[in-house]
């Protein structure tokens, strides 16, 4: 039984000493944040670490997910210098530390919308790879404006009130109302030539007398969980347009026909005065004068009264 004891001693020992050498060689592992952000034209730091530090490190490099497919944007060997072989702006990347197998935080300059997505950073040790994946957003302050708009009373259906804006944005910002009113809203988005979104967001309601004044907000945001701005509105609702009574003229064929009647008879009347105007004029004669044939017919009465 004693050396039945001592052996079970033993053995117990011997599992803990294999657990504790187990436990001190416990592979490293790699640190970074799961989520970063960087603002547009700014700069940011990808931080990665190897927890706990190794001296086996042969290899530190940083990809990124492109189509899919994974490319070295960053690589650094022991036995060499850094390098970064797809950065055509020298300078733009770079390494934090001198010595990367310590500190491979990679910072990256002059954030385009393009430098946004899944990056992995990799550490090559003697048997085995270490690596972890942080995703960059490219973020970019947006600018945000609301006002309303004046809808006429009565209108049957649905008219658009307010309108909220959120103009070159990333990412998309999303917008939403608040009001006690029964509304609808109609979104759209438009991608600009820099890769930023503009949004914007019409607010629809039937237009009602007691829609007239009423406080709406609009809310605004383009990061997850976060409010960025609110807005308030306050609704301009005009009078009711009367009926407007559109007459179309009558076409009476009587009285265009004497007004034609009057103003031939008008020219006619102006063109014989103009012709009688520019007649000559003659000079009047005696009775006899003007009438010789009668002179002689009455000489011709006498002589036959005398036979």
């Amino acid at each position: 039984m004693a050396r039945l004891a001592r052996w079970m001693a033993s053995l117990c020992l011997l599992t803990l000493l294999a657990e504790g050498q187990v436990s001190w060689q416990r592979a490293p592992v790699v640190r970074v944040a799961p989520t970063v952000f960087g603002s547009l034209m700014d700069e940011v730091s990808l931080r990665c670490a190897l927890v706990p530090a190794s001296s086996d490190v042969a290899k530190v490099s940083w990809s990124v997910v492109t189509n899919g497919d994974r490319v070295q944007v960053a690589v650094f060997e022991r036995d060499g210098r850094p390098s970064y072989p797809l950065e055509r702006r020298p300078g733009r990347l770079e390494f934090r530390s001198s010595l990367p197998t310590e500190d491979a935080a990679l910072i990256i300059r002059s954030l385009t919308v393009k430098d946004g997505g899944t990056y992995y950073c990799t550490f090559d040790l003697p048997q085995r790879r270490a690596e972890e994946p942080t995703t960059l957003i490219i973020t970019a302050t947006p600018n945000n404006s609301a006002h309303a708009v004046p809808a006429a009373g009565g209108t049957p259906g649905l008219a658009v009130v307010a309108i909220c804006t959120s103009a070159r944005g990333l990412p998309p910002a999303k917008i939403t109302w608040r009001s006690e009113l029964l509304f609808d809203v109609n979104t759209t988005e438009t991608v600009n030539t820099d890769g930023t979104v503009s949004v914007q967001s019409h607010l629809l309601v039937s237009p009602t007398v007691q829609v007239h004044n009423q406080r709406v907000t609009c809310e605004i945001s383009n990061k997850p969980g976060a409010v960025q701005e609110s807005i308030e509105v306050f609704l301009s609702i005009t009078c009711e347009k009367s009926p407007s009574i559109h007459r179309t003229p009558v076409w009476a064929p009587s009285v265009s026909i004497w007004v034609c009647v009057g103003l031939l008879a008008t020219m006619a009347f102006l063109g014989f005065t103009i012709m009688y105007s520019q007649c000559p004029r003659t000079k009047a004669l005696p009775p006899d004068e003007r009438y010789p044939s009668c002179r002689e017919d009455t000489a011709l009465e006498r002589c036959t009264t005398k036979l």
